[in-house]
């Protein structure tokens, strides 16, 4: 019995799939362009005529054979076979963990819901909606208006056709619907055995790997309940409670029912197999009380009465020994400055030094490691900024979208803003190990990481498809800008607010930056 089978199925199916799809994508694309070529010109545009609107009407039916003549459809079936091989190992698998004996009549219906749903999204409505009415939209368009036959051409030619920048349309529809189809109708099936059956725990199986999500590797190693990723269903709420706090690309309205299904979030490899428990614990063990772990209490801040107490502490706090001067700052704004300099000097994180400057932004952090106050940095300003980005929806900077929901949100708004600088600070230190200057420890590990970060955010930055953390980050034409800002930015909602992030590989970068930094800060 190999209870990592489906995850073994699944990415044997996608590999196939994916290498008959580049075989067959370019003799598709060639059949497209050979049929628009074929359209009525005059001096090489485009004619509106009877023949033209004619011709256009059967771009759905040409299109159909085109993919049956590239093997598409052929590529679609042999995929589905896929789905009776999972179906055999679930009935294998339930006869060995609970003597279950899974039918094919048991099987069928929901093997008949997966397998429509993927032909819907590649053969039916997904491929009508996301290919044909857009390519057949473009071209309506281009027949009205006399379009260059040659722009056109280019234009559907470049939209179909893969590279290493982008994925052609056909082949993102494909990988979209083949990509998680066949495990998540193996955990339907296991969430309908769960019912039937009434079982009351889940084995969570499969791989654990670089970028294997932190709740996953949770449920994997789970061992509290005797046996190796074995998971009460009774505690299932409390887990799925701590993947949403605490890890990564949880599914939204995940709950104990559709667990099977969902597992740990989009594009999930494990496998959640519903068991007996009785199998595995065979009897209560009175429960010990753990003993108390000493309580680490934070260092309470202390807010000062004047701008004089408030130099007089950041003197102590900072590197440089120059005279701190906050003259015309309000003492309001200075001991937001003054609270989140003892924080991070609590962390290990220091600045070299604070100072008061004439510049546009209310704080900043410059190549120095000084924290820069702007004289406009005041409550009256920064409640007009934040009550102007509220307003519109528009979220200027993350400081603004997070302190939103927050009670006393402009004092919030002003802690996010400098917090983003130390965010900066803390950067900093990583690109210092990446440079030995943390020892030979840390550098292979920081310099990894600074480069996966500057590939992706640059490719981001290139495309401007991606999800942003923040309008003030759109602003930056500088790549280097871009990238620095990016990170301050998205560590905010990081720190306070994971759900904010839509992108799972940013999430797992910001994962092992705090890692690498909480390292650095204990030395």
């Amino acid at each position: 019995m190999d209870l990592n089978a489906p995850e073994r199925i699944n990415q044997k199916a996608l590999n196939i799939l994916q290498k008959r799809f580049d075989k067959l994508e370019p003799k598709f694309v060639r059949q497209v362009v050979d049929w628009i070529g074929k359209f009525r010109t005059t001096s090489g545009n485009l004619v509106r005529s009877k023949e033209n609107l004619a011709r256009l009407g059967s771009f759905k039916t040409a299109i159909n054979r085109f993919l049956e003549k590239a093997g598409y459809n052929a590529m679609v079936a042999g995929f589905l076979e896929n789905f009776d091989e999972i179906g055999e190992n679930t009935k294998l698998v339930q006869q060995e963990l609970n003597g279950i004996g899974i039918t094919k009549s048991f099987l069928n219906p929901f093997k008949r819901f997966a397998v429509n749903n993927v032909i819907a999204a590649m053969q039916g409505q997904g491929l009508n909606n996301d290919l044909v009415n857009p390519l057949k939209g473009e071209l309506l368009v281009a027949v009205n208006q006399g379009s260059s036959l040659t722009d056109v051409v280019t234009s559907i030619a470049g939209q179909l056709t893969s590279s290493e920048a982008r994925q052609g349309v056909l082949k993102r529809i494909s990988l979209q619907a083949s990509r998680d189809a066949l495990l998540q109708y193996d955990g339907i099936v296991n969430e309908a055995v769960r019912k039937s059956y009434k079982l009351d725990a889940l084995l969570y199986v499969g791989s654990i790997i670089k970028d294997s999500r932190p709740q996953c590797e949770r449920w994997v190693r789970e061992t509290k309940n005797g046996k190796l990723g074995l998971i009460l269903f009774e505690d299932l709420e409390t887990e799925i409670e701590w993947g949403n706090n605490n890890g990564t690309g949880m599914i939204p309205d995940t709950t104990p029912e559709n667990f099977c299904q969902n597992r740990g979030g989009f594009n999930c490899r494990h496998i959640a197999y519903p068991v007996r428990s009785a199998n595995y614990i065979k009897e209560e063990k009175p429960k010990e009380e753990a003993p108390k772990e000493p309580e680490v209490k934070e260092p309470k801040f202390v807010e000062a009465k004047n701008i004089t107490e408030i130099e007089n502490r950041l003197q102590n706090l900072t590197i440089s020994n120059n005279k701190i001067d906050l003259k015309n700052v309000e003492v309001e704004v200075a001991n937001s400055v003054l609270e989140k300099v003892e924080e991070y000097a609590n962390k290990n994180v220091k600045i070299y030094d604070v100072k008061v400057v004439n510049e546009p932004a209310a704080f900043a952090l410059n190549g120095d490691n000084e924290l820069l106050i702007c004289r406009q940095a005041k409550l009256d300003t920064s409640e007009k900024s934040l009550n102007i980005q509220i307003a519109n929806n528009k979220w200027y900077n993350a400081g603004a979208r997070l302190a939103v929901s927050d009670k006393d949100k402009l004092k919030s708004f002003i802690d996010y803003n400098i917090e983003h600088e130390f965010n900066h600070a803390e950067h900093f230190k990583l690109i210092a190990a990446s440079l030995g200057g943390y020892g030979n420890e840390f550098t292979k590990e920081a310099k990894k990481w600074n480069n996966e970060w500057n590939k992706y955010i640059s490719q981001i930055h290139r495309k401007d498809n991606k999800w942003h953390p923040s309008d003030y980050v759109k602003r930056f034409v500088n790549e280097r800008d871009f990238t620095k800002e990016w990170l301050a930015e998205s560590l905010l909602y990081y720190k306070h607010n994971k759900n904010l992030i839509k992108d799972d590989k940013i999430l797992n970068l910001l994962e092992s930056f705090v890692n690498i930094v909480n390292k650095l800060n204990k030395i």
